[in-house]
């Protein structure tokens, strides 16, 4: 497909733009990128007059700039790597003047204006300036940035292996299903949140969700936007995740990080080292970690202690990551940037491995030799003879699991990213961003167990072996043996005929970007930006086998769907602000389209305009009122838009499937799959209370239409409740519907002193609701209510928003002594369970439940000693108060599970499912919390 027409009218439009944006005067701050600002204006203290060609210059560990102020006092110091910062002024009849402790963030434009007393001095006046603030009287966008101090703080004071997750939820306005869990902005979905490492996006095209693993390997700070989007990134969701690797600086640093658990032998290393030429021309940084640490999912409990179905019990996770950053600055107008970052991942799940002494092994499917593809039988194969010399009626037997690896699920995760990136300083006012980055990603899932060879839980005599095991020899199931076949016609084990089977499965994509970004502040009241960008996915790829089918040649294992086709993300944006006295207006639009490059057919592609709008009015410096209403969108990802389905035992023959493409049901690939859009509205109140200590508090709204879905269309009667029966084949559906509205708190007070407490708090109601159950998890749902019950009103909550959810984190020091507390607490969530609709009588039968509330403490303990006070040892405790509660419980009627397990929308908590079986059902604990760890650390600065 030839882009480069396109191309051009984008480039030509982005011009006019541009050219329209400073005609009027607007102006925008950067966004998503690498680098912040500092401007201000610099007057004479007793008559108010601009100072003309004053000397500015800004001065920090990683670098420096200068500029002079113009004809109206102003200045504009540009392109600054996030650091804490010395601004100085000079100029002739007037003492010089300084504020030190200007923390510069990316994306962010700080101001700091000066007066000037004419008095000649010999010393500059230093002031000093609190990074820890709130209140940003000329930011539009709702944005938290974790550095410095709070960074330390969440990070238990250590660099060791974690998730951003952790950083993350300490934020306002995120909420998510435990501590820590995938982070939501907002009510919306884990998919709903664009990340960006070094400024460079990382979001997978295949599933919507990140493609690293989110380390805090060789960060710097973390920033994240959760309202109040400008146009260049109106095609991010609902929020971003933006991160900023560390900087070399001059003189150099360096630390090694070793940590260890006396329970489960968990390791961690981490070494870090930056540097810089004396002159600033060439700076880097080198960061790597190391970890082999075990899962603690379910708390070391053995199998069936905990009974799991599609889910990750204990195993080990072995993960390694690299991260290099450069800079070369052969002018002091240009940085040119060169950063890559590699990990490996290898995550051994015990998924149904844990047993109790004396417990059978797990199984695995294995074809038998000499079988035969057949289409009458339920695996797709007939015959062969297994090794204890039966026959084999559906062409397998049992293998054993834990000859073939230690964990039932194992996946491996290979990231690479690299960028090349060139910030040009064109004047005193404005700069231009070029960058290219490269971004690879690959999993693979290998799960070979197919059933768990468990009497307790499988025979006919208990519930769930009365479902499925009617006419099946008793368990344990010995390896050699063949699968038989139940007198429901079905295989005689558990997973294959209800919850799942053996599986491989690989996602990968290689994404390129190409992005030009300018940016002009003309002046103390007006600046613009415009950019253009594409990105390029040569190969987004998901294919998936299960082990216990044959495809319908007889060959093996069963190709349950393939996807892999280029797609093309062409956009341009203008961004502005208009300030006019105290009111700072923050107007964008931004077109982005995305093509679907379907294989042996043309392109589909959907494209649309969002525009954003947000302002901000400073009463005075220290307090702000701020809000927003933004348009944003994100598109549906490749694998529901196409996957080949290939008919066959594991499919089925008739077409069922709703993707696009000749081998599936002849729909074609003629429908366009409309965008996710977002409409978002919040309002935000921030205040300095005093020197150190800052709050901001306010409402949100947003909702989200045009989720794609997976639908059956149903027809449904008039009665209450109405009885709905299905009237057609599954459809391509962009019906679903998201909405939610909340209050976000957040205060943040810092203290420097020697003896002190340091303490941030954030906290979020959020209430949500939805028509596509598994929309919370994904960018498309695949279980939407029936349009007509909609209209009524009958929309869903779920366990995994709950309603309040908030932290505390403090850092409390005296001299060389530390001590870290970080407190989550979360409240009840409703979830619902019954069909939706029930397929066996088409009545609409959720039940109303409620989980309890949960909480988490994490305390850590620090000392500094050595010489130069750069030996620090501690403790880092995990869940120290033993709260082991699982986030969804359910209370089983009949004792047919064990206790503190979540429920299922196949077996309600009260009620009949639609196998017939009246009471509490069975689903996996959401138990992402562990029994006490304690980690003890070391950590060398060199």
């Amino acid at each position: 497909m030839n882009l480069l027409p396109r191309f051009r009218r984008l480039i030509g439009l982005a011009l006019v733009i541009a050219v329209a944006c400073a005609a009027f005067g607007l102006s925008v701050p950067a966004r998503a990128g690498t680098t912040g600002n500092i401007t201000g204006t610099i007057t004479d203290a007793d008559t108010g007059a601009p100072v003309v060609n004053a000397a500015v210059a800004a001065s920090s560990p990683s670098g420096a700039r200068a500029t002079t102020t113009d004809q109206k006092g102003f200045y504009v110091l540009q392109a600054l790597n996030p650091d804490n910062y010395t601004v100085s002024v000079q100029a002739d009849a007037y003492g010089p003047a300084a504020v030190a402790g200007i923390v510069v963030q990316q994306d962010l434009t700080l101001v700091q204006d000066f007066k000037l007393n004419k008095a000649l001095k010999t010393i500059a006046s230093v002031k000093s300036r609190s990074g820890g603030t709130l209140v940003k009287p000329n930011v539009t966008s709702d944005a938290y940035t974790v550095s410095g101090a709070q960074l330390n703080a969440i990070s238990g004071g250590n660099n060791l292996h974690k998730t951003l997750y952790q950083y993350i939820a300490t934020i306002p306005g995120i909420t998510g299903s435990g501590f820590p869990a995938q982070p939501r902005v907002h009510g919306g979905s884990a998919a709903d949140i664009s990340y960006e490492f070094d400024g460079i996006p990382i979001n997978d095209p295949v599933s919507g969700l990140f493609t690293t693993n989110l380390s805090n390997v060789g960060i710097g700070n973390v920033e994240v936007f959760t309202g109040g989007l400008d146009a260049s990134q109106a095609g991010s969701g609902l929020g971003i995740v933006n991160t900023v690797v560390k900087t070399g600086t001059y003189p150099g640093f360096g630390d090694f990080s070793y940590g260890s658990t006396p329970r489960y032998r968990n390791l961690y290393e981490t070494l870090e080292y930056g540097g810089a030429t004396q002159n600033g021309r060439f700076n880097w940084f080198f960061s790597a970690d190391n970890t082999n640490a075990l899962n603690q999912f379910v708390s070391g409990q053995t199998y069936p202690g905990f009974l799991i179905q599609q889910a990750n019990g204990p195993g080990v996770v072995k993960t390694t990551d690299l991260t290099g950053n450069f800079h070369f600055k052969p002018t002091s107008k240009d940085d040119i940037q060169l950063l890559i970052q590699n990990g490996l991942g290898e995550f051994n799940w015990g998924y149904l491995m844990q047993r109790a002494p004396g417990e059978p092994v797990p199984l695995t499917a294995v074809p038998c030799p000499g079988y035969v593809a057949s289409t009458t039988t339920y695996s797709g194969g007939v015959g062969g003879t297994a090794p204890n010399g039966a026959t084999c009626p559906l062409g397998f037997y049992f293998g054993t699991a834990a000859t073939q690896q230690a964990g039932g699920n194992y996946w491996h995760h290979y990231s690479g990213i690299g960028k090349v990136q060139w910030n040009h300083i064109i004047n005193d006012h404005s700069f231009v961003t070029m960058k290219l980055t490269e971004n690879f990603n690959q999993y693979i899932f290998d799960q070979p167990v197919v059933d768990a060879n468990l009497p307790q839980f499988e025979n006919p005599g208990t519930a769930y072996g009365a479902l499925f095991r009617a006419g099946c020899p008793l368990y344990p199931y010995a390896a050699g043996t063949p699968i038989m076949v139940s007198t429901k016609g079905v295989a005689c084990d558990l997973e294959s005929t209800y919850f799942s089977t053996g599986f491989w499965e690989e996602r990968k994509s290689h994404i390129y970007q190409a992005t030009v970004d300018y940016s002009n502040i003309v002046g103390e009241n007006t600046s613009f930006k415009v950019g253009f960008g594409q990105e390029y996915v040569p190969d987004a790829t998901q294919n998936v086998f299960y082990t216990q089918f044959f495809n319908a040649d007889g060959t093996w294992p069963a190709i349950n769907y393939l996807s892999g086709y280029p797609l093309h993300i062409p956009y341009i944006y203008a961004q502005a602000d208009l300030k006019r006295g105290k009111l700072l207006l923050s107007p964008g639009i931004r077109y982005q389209r995305e093509y679907y490059d379907i294989p042996g057919g043309n392109p589909i592609s959907s494209g649309l305009w969002t525009p954003t709008f947000a302002f901000n009015y400073a009463f005075n410096a220290n307090q702000v009122i701020r809000g927003s209403y933004t348009d944003s969108s994100s598109f549906p990802t490749s694998y529901v838009i196409y996957r080949n389905v290939p008919r066959g035992a594991l499919n089925g023959t008739a077409a069922t499937t709703p993707y696009c493409g000749p081998t599936n049901n002849g729909n074609g690939c003629g429908f366009s799959p409309n965008a996710t859009i977002h409409h978002s509205l919040d309002l935000q109140y921030e205040r300095q209370i005093d020197a150190n200590t800052s709050i901001k508090v306010g409402p949100y709204y947003d909702t989200a239409t045009n989720i794609y879905e997976n639908y059956t269309p149903y027809t449904c009667s008039s009665t209450n409740p109405p009885n709905c029966v299905a009237s057609g084949p599954q459809v391509p559906y962009s019906g679903g519907i998201r909405k939610g509205f909340g209050i976000e708190l957040g205060v943040n007070h810092l203290d420097n002193r020697t003896s002190g407490i340091s303490w941030w708090i954030a906290g979020t109601y959020d209430n949500f609701w939805t028509n596509t159950t598994s929309s919370l998890l994904t960018p498309y749902g695949t279980t939407p209510i029936p349009p007509l019950a909609v209209a009524r009103g009958n929309l869903l909550r779920s366990s995994l928003d709950p309603f309040l959810s908030g932290t505390l984190t403090l850092d409390i020091h005296h001299g060389d002594l530390s001590l870290f507390p970080l407190l989550y607490l979360q409240g009840p969530s409703i979830f619902y369970t019954g069909p939706s609709p029930n397929t066996k009588t088409g009545a609409i039968a959720y039940v109303t439940n409620q989980t309890t509330g949960y909480g988490i403490l994490n305390l850590t303990a620090e000392m500094r000693t050595g010489r130069n006070r750069d030996l620090i040892f501690g403790i880092a405790g995990t869940n120290v108060l033993n709260n082991n509660r699982p986030t969804l419980p359910c209370t089983p009627s009949n004792n047919r599970q064990p206790l503190g397990l979540g429920c299922s929308p196949y077996f309600p908590v009260d009620g009949t499912n639609e196998a017939g079986v009246t009471g509490s059902g069975f689903q996996y604990a959401n138990t992402n919390q562990s029994s006490p760890l304690f980690m003890f650390f070391i950590t060398k600065k060199f």
